[in-house]
């Protein structure tokens, strides 16, 4: 994930500077959930599973010159 953007693991494109880069998977995630009433402390791990999960159409198409522009989404 960069910023301002999705892309599907292992995307090519070229940044802001015209270096070639590659999407990746450098961010880990955790759900947490309260729930009232609930004293269950466990961790439970969710075992890898993108590629059963991922579906066609769950990232947008890119022209790549337009994803190197800055992503004013986020910018303010």
């Amino acid at each position: 994930m960069f910023k301002g953007r999705l892309m599907r693991l292992g995307t090519k494109f070229f940044d802001a500077e015209g270096v070639e880069r590659s999407a990746s998977t450098a961010t880990s995630y955790c759900w947490i959930v309260w729930m009232p009433d609930h004293h269950d402390t466990r961790l439970r791990w969710i075992a890898p599973c993108r590629a059963r999960l991922e579906r066609e159409g769950d990232y947008p198409e890119y022209d790549m010159a337009i994803a190197a522009a800055p992503a004013p989404l986020f910018d303010a």
